[in-house]
């Protein structure tokens, strides 16, 4: 089938990626050896060859998972095209076609693993790919303007992978996020992607900086129960507390006091 010139760029740049292999991630191997028992490489191609198997499926899913550090290498193409749902259906069908396979390699001594996948895996890593998902040219803007190098293409992957809209709210905070000077920090990625948790749960008309303050309230007051419960343990029993419905709040409070600096380093950058 033919494709158009924005899809065979992007194909292009899937064929170098599978010409190049995949290196399996220490979790990817972690998933294999907990639940195959230590495969070699020949038993791990036995077990991806059997159509029967349903965690031959889940497994090669897995492997073909697009990380971010897989994203980054199409980012620039996505980011220089718009792509339609069409698109993505075309070029599923293209590589069914055409064969999606590449060399594994393992972060041990194993060695090395051909793998192929199916069109549902393919479907599967194209869809990951987000190639539908604009982000707002303001906000990219911003982005090419401000950040460096290093930094532009991680964060416009994980923008990329948001499921919120970009309604003005969203963008006028993240325009003023890029432009203070958190991009400075060395925790700014991290800053970054609490960042993007909360506004997946703010409202479209919402107030940023009133909600950022009430998740800081929200969290001082977690800490604050934790403690008074911690204190009351010291006195009573688990028994006795849950006769009386005390609970443990499940919480981390280490979490919850890191969440309280990372917010007041935003809304200090920000306001």
């Amino acid at each position: 089938m033919q494709l158009n010139k924005k899809c065979r760029t992007l194909v292009s740049e899937i064929d170098v990626l599978l010409n190049d292999g995949i290196e399996l991630s220490g979790d990817v191997l972690h998933y294999i050896d907990s639940t195959f028992e230590y495969p070699t490489v020949k038993q791990l191609e036995q077990i991806l060859s059997d159509k029967d198997n349903l965690e031959a499926d889940v497994l090669c899913e897995l492997i073909f998972y697009p990380d971010e550090f897989i994203q980054m290498r199409f980012e620039n193409i996505l980011e220089e095209n718009s792509f339609s749902k069409d698109d993505e259906i075309n070029i599923v069908r293209y590589l069914s076609g055409k064969g999606f396979a590449t060399k594994l390699y393992f972060p041990d001594d194993r060695g090395i693993l051909d793998a192929r996948a199916g069109e549902s895996v393919i479907k599967a890593f194209i869809s990951r790919l987000n190639i539908k998902k604009q982000i707002n040219e303001k906000v990219i803007e911003a982005v090419n303007k401000n950040l460096n190098c290093r930094l532009k293409r991680i964060v416009k992957v994980h923008l990329r992978n948001t499921a919120f809209l970009f309604t003005d709210n969203r963008v006028d905070f993240l325009c003023c996020f890029f432009k203070s000077g958190i991009i400075r920090d060395n925790n700014f990625i991290q800053y970054f992607k609490l960042l993007l948790g909360f506004l997946g749960e703010i409202g479209k008309d919402e107030d940023i900086r009133s909600y950022l303050t009430a998740k800081k309230i929200k969290s001082i007051q977690e800490i604050e129960k934790a403690k008074r419960i911690l204190l009351q343990l010291k006195r009573d029993n688990i028994e006795t507390m849950m006769m009386r419905n005390i609970y443990m709040p499940a919480i981390n409070v280490e979490d919850e006091k890191e969440k309280i600096i990372l917010i007041d380093k935003i809304m200090s950058a920000v306001f």
